[in-house]
């Protein structure tokens, strides 16, 4: 049988999905994490051991293998990716992982999708082109994303110090989390802290957003920082006025319900026509919309 292969290369794990050319999943395998900013041999292992055990379960007639993977647009490593998987003799194609995700939820189709997760991104696809704002990594950018709300509720601690303001339950919570009692201590950890811990500050937030008011503000801010972007993206595409697909992706933009509606309450009083477009399958499902739509020929 005919198929092809969706790979989602993630922090965490890799998931690679056969489908039929009707779009039906065949044949799944997880395996460890995929990104090789993280790891890249362990990652490039992960995601062949993955093809491999789908190419074992569907035999040799697979059409196409579309890999989305990190940073592969600017990390510089796209063709020496590209030449450990050339030993499979299939058409191989690497993308940022923001599209696979757009192509699965618009399903091919015109549109743009809002990540909000770790750090933060807004892509549109319009007339076979990508479009992109933000999604400049923590230290440039990454505003409404998980890193920027941590960051916010750092700086309100900082504030309250430097204002002689007692501590508010934010301040106390964010300290509590990181088993410190005074701001040196907070400002050492913070700098010592991966990207990832960081952000996991966010989830402090998150928790107290719904009785806290400055915790609410910190990720309506947040929300309404994201969409910003996607306006500026919106007259980027160049019709403003036409209702416009918008899904959304991510940890944060997904599971915290205060912020999606602050994120499209935004837009709505900023007079843009939404057509909000649910997560309805997994992004690997990106691979077949791609296939559909005939893009690898492009």
């Amino acid at each position: 049988m005919n198929y092809i292969i969706g790979v989602d290369s993630g922090g965490t794990k890799t998931e690679a999905t056969a489908f039929s050319l009707e779009g039906e999943p065949l044949e799944q395998c997880i395996t460890g994490f995929g990104n090789p900013l993280v790891d890249y041999d362990i990652a490039v292992r992960n995601i062949k051991k993955a093809l491999q055990t789908i190419f074992s379960a569907c035999g040799k007639d697979c059409k196409l293998v579309v890999i989305g993977l990190a940073g592969v647009d600017s990390s510089g490593q796209k063709e020496r990716l590209e030449s450990e998987f050339s030993f499979l003799k299939v058409p191989i194609m690497l993308i940022n992982d923001g599209k696979l995700a757009h192509l699965s939820i618009l399903k091919g189709k015109e549109g743009i999708l809002a990540i909000s997760g770790t750090g933060s991104l807004v892509l549109g696809y319009q007339t076979s082109q990508w479009l992109r704002v933000g999604g400049w990594g923590h230290l440039l950018g990454d505003e409404g994303s998980a890193y920027d709300i941590a960051k916010k509720a750092i700086q309100r601690v900082l504030f309250e110090e430097d204002s002689g303001q007692t501590y508010s339950e934010l301040s106390v919570s964010i300290m509590n989390y990181l088993q410190v009692t005074d701001v040196l201590s907070l400002v050492k950890i913070a700098y010592q802290l991966n990207k990832g811990e960081f952000s996991k500050l966010a989830a402090v937030v998150g928790k107290l957003s719904t009785t806290n008011e400055l915790a609410r503000g910190i990720l309506i801010k947040s929300a309404e920082d994201l969409a910003k972007q996607t306006i500026i993206l919106i007259n980027k595409m160049g019709n403003p006025q036409k209702r416009i697909s918008i899904g959304i992706n991510g940890s944060v933009i997904e599971k915290n319900q205060l912020f999606r509606k602050a994120f499209f309450t935004y837009l709505s009083d900023n007079n843009v026509k939404v057509q909000e477009c649910e997560k309805t399958e997994p992004t690997t499902k990106g691979a077949y919309y791609l296939f559909k739509e005939g893009w690898q020929n492009k």
